[in-house]
């Protein structure tokens, strides 16, 4: 009998604890879900190529343009090719996109040249691999597959700025050389030759461009049997924007010291290849990844000149300076202080706030004599009634802190 109620004992002690180790152990599994789930959706996603890279073969004797796609990721792009390409062919690293025109040659031999291609951005990076058959000019692929087409960039095209430099390029597969070029649409300053869409554009909006190509009749000879070619053409409507003369506007107040501090350049249409660079920042501030916006927590006080400067890899676009002021750290406090008002006539005094960094924010708990008002943190009017009013007034600056003080308004005549 003791031996059953000692087992009976030991269950009823052990339940609870088994419960309380499960009910334990499917919180922290909860909690750890929720964290996967919060942490992952709120991630951007790295660059990737969009599929399997299969590239339009290049013929000897003719242009040639693709351009590598990509999704996801943030901000500038930067791409890399490992590998050989034909000396006549490019490969710019800013878009992604090989170029240029293959040069005839005696050679008769189809080469395969294989490379890798990489992207990366402030996210993260992507590689793949890819090859290019390369033909002799007299050796295409095969009479379908060697059909005439217009191949072109993604529409819109990237964006362009008056006064600055531009180029996209178009290319063309198949067909007879030489080929016939032309354009409609596009912004004064831009001309399109060999394929190639370049210039300065004087002219700012959006544009709609259609590009044309010609390709003259022919003939060839491929296993034995003869071909003709008739004559074609094709044509490809594509999107442009071009934006005006970057201009920039300052916006940086002043700051106090171990206080949060956030300052900017207004930018209007920063380009995706026109980056911002900084020098002379005070310890504790950082720029943000765009390059426009200053902010962090002053860890030094004085008056700082800082020099930016707006460029692209080829030129600088703008050049400036602008000087923070940082003042010293102090308790935030308001009054209490007695302001005197003469009868009939104007007034405007300060309001005794310190430790709070402009602009600021007022409210006032009390009634005011009548014709004065707190405007910009000045008390400001004409009263006609003399006497002696006590208010509560409360100063918020734009990082949310408060100060609450006593302000006394004293009104009699001037003698």
């Amino acid at each position: 009998m003791a031996s059953k109620l000692l087992g009976s004992g030991r269950r009823n002690l052990i339940s609870p604890l088994i419960d309380v180790v499960l009910g334990a152990f499917l919180v922290l599994f909860v909690l750890f879900s929720a964290f996967v789930i919060i942490t992952r959706g709120g991630r951007v996603p790295p660059p990737s190529f969009l599929r399997e890279i299969a590239l339009p073969p290049a013929i000897k004797g003719q242009s040639y343009v693709f351009t590598f796609p990509v999704t996801g990721g943030t901000g500038q792009r930067h791409f890399e090719l490992l590998g050989e390409l034909p000396g006549d062919l490019t490969f710019e690293t800013g878009s992604g996109t090989i170029y240029g025109f293959v040069q005839p040659s005696r050679g008769r031999t189809v080469r395969d040249l294989a490379f890798t291609v990489v992207v990366r951005d402030a996210v993260g990076s992507d590689t793949r691999d890819a090859t290019l058959r390369v033909f002799p000019s007299a050796v295409p692929l095969d009479p379908e597959e060697s059909r005439f087409q217009l191949v072109r960039p993604a529409s819109p095209l990237r964006p362009g700025r008056i006064g600055r430099r531009y180029s996209a390029v178009f290319g063309a597969l198949g067909g007879v050389e030489p080929y016939r070029w032309s354009s409609d649409g596009f912004p004064r300053g831009l001309g399109l030759e060999g394929g190639v869409l370049s210039g300065v554009p004087a002219e700012a909006g959006s544009f709609v461009g259609t590009v044309r190509v010609d390709h003259s009749p022919g003939r060839f000879r491929y296993r034995e049997a003869l071909y003709e070619w008739p004559g074609g053409s094709e044509n490809a409507s594509v999107q442009l924007q071009v934006y005006g003369p970057l201009r920039l506007t300052e916006r940086f107040p002043p700051g106090r010291m171990n206080e949060p501090y956030l300052g900017a350049l207004v930018a209007n249409g920063l380009l995706p290849d026109e980056e911002v660079e900084w020098s002379g920042l005070p310890s504790g501030l950082e720029v943000s990844e765009d390059g426009l916006v200053l902010l962090g927590v002053p860890a030094e006080a004085g008056t700082f000149s800082l020099d930016y400067r707006v460029r692209t890899p080829d030129e600088e676009l703008v050049a400036g300076n602008v000087e923070i002021v940082i003042l010293e750290s102090v308790e935030p406090a308001l009054g209490p202080a007695t302001l005197q008002a003469w009868l009939g006539e104007p007034t405007r005094q300060l309001l005794p706030v310190r430790g709070l960094c402009g602009p600021l924010r007022f409210a006032v708990e009390g009634e005011l004599p009548s014709g004065l008002e707190i405007h910009d943190g000045y008390l400001t009017g004409t009263v006609q009634q003399g006497g002696l009013t006590t208010v509560q007034v409360t100063a918020t600056d734009g990082a949310g802190t408060s100060v609450t003080g006593s302000i006394t308004i004293r009104v009699g005549p001037r003698y």
